[in-house]
């Protein structure tokens, strides 16, 4: 009998190039049944990845929520529902898998007492406390690591669960097979990408988002990619983009994107020529590449030292943007400082292959865990 294992899908689309490349190689096995349980939507970007890498085995299957959520959704204009609504309220039909495997810690619902096993591939490589919940960490019974800089953090805050393989990095494969190499700008100028977090206590959106957006809006000779975290614009707890000056989305030299694909997909970390940010994990897909980094401590916080602002080391700090001119007109010359720390902190973030593929090496420990 073949074993069950479905890849939770309830969060937005930035989760999916972290999951869909395993899930692919996975259901090459014929002993395994691979689903994506996910909710009712018309889903076209996964489908479009699942026809792209030939997984044609993955069922998508949409678990059902209640008429009266749904109608309080359509109300409230939400793009989906609440995961945590959905993970309560489908717990009899996640326990009927074998295997569930968590891009996020969804597992609040369940007790340890039951047959399924849970899974964790996370998400992201940034260095945020979030990530490092120890407590959440220790109900997975398998996690699938990118690289050292986690597993050794994760080992030092006192992870008691020793079952975790380092599988590298899977959304690089999809990322490079998605990438079309297009001009985002009709002009051979620097690029830069703004990537805020959404968080109210670490984003530099809230002080110094409009004052940068404007500064680029009167500097032509830059060009700027808006890429803000997906929740930024696109959550209940978060703003509305009707606080955007339309000017901003009719200037020439500025692409606002507040959640499509190419915010998700590395389109813009892969093409830009220095980034601006604050604690997104982006960053360290933006050193894929190294190049110059620029990072807004607008919540004057102390982070010598603190590994929650590790990534604060790939590039200079700022305590604000009024100097943001000079910065840029003297950034690759700032930058001969960095790169050496940025090659060392991306091999320890990721631990990549020459030979076999991120995807494939997490595809492979799901199977060796599945026999054991």
């Amino acid at each position: 009998m073949k074993k069950k294992v479905a890849f939770i899908y309830f969060d937005d689309l930035h989760h999916i190039l972290h999951f869909i490349g395993v899930a692919a190689e996975l259901s090459k096995n014929d002993n395994i049944r691979v689903d994506i349980l996910t909710y009712s939507s018309e889903h076209k970007y996964l489908k479009h990845l699942i026809e792209l890498l030939k997984a044609d085995n993955i069922n998508l299957i949409e678990v059902k929520t209640y008429k009266i959520r749904q109608w309080i959704d359509k109300i409230k204009k939400r793009k989906r529902p609440s995961p945590l609504f959905l993970t309560k309220h489908n717990k009899k039909i996640m326990k009927s898998y074998d295997f569930l495997v968590f891009t996020d810690f969804k597992t609040i619902y369940f007790n340890k007492n039951n047959k399924t096993k849970f899974i964790y591939l996370r998400h992201g490589s940034g260095d945020r406390a979030y990530g490092y919940n120890i407590p959440k960490l220790e109900e997975f019974d398998l996690l699938l690591l990118a690289g050292k800089k986690i597993l050794n953090r994760i080992l030092n805050e006192g992870l008691k669960n020793k079952n975790y393989k380092i599988v590298g990095y899977p959304k690089f494969d999809i990322a490079i097979v998605e990438q079309k190499n297009e001009s985002i700008f009709k002009n051979n100028n620097k690029t830069i990408l703004y990537n805020p977090h959404n968080s109210w206590e670490l984003s530099s959106w809230y002080k110094n988002g409009n004052e940068i957006l404007e500064f680029f809006y009167t500097q032509k000779e830059y060009n700027l990619i808006f890429a803000p975290h997906i929740n930024l614009f696109n959550d209940k707890k978060y703003i509305s983009p009707k606080i955007l000056k339309k000017k901003y989305f009719n200037a020439k030299n500025i692409l606002i994107d507040l959640g499509s694909e190419k915010s998700s997909n590395m389109s813009y970390t892969l093409s830009a020529d220095v980034y601006i940010g604050d604690v997104s994990s982006q960053v360290y897909e933006f050193i894929f590449k190294s190049r110059p980094c620029l990072f807004i401590n607008s919540n004057k916080i102390e982070w010598t030292n603190d590994p929650n602002y590790l990534h604060w080391s790939l590039g200079k700090v700022l305590s604000d943007v009024s100097n943001l001119k000079n910065e840029l007109k003297n950034i690759e010359e700032t930058h001969q400082k960095f790169k050496q720390i940025q090659t060392e902190l991306f091999q320890d973030t990721f631990d990549i292959s020459n030979e076999i593929s991120s995807s494939k090496r997490a595809a492979n420990e799901i199977n060796q865990f599945i026999n054991e």
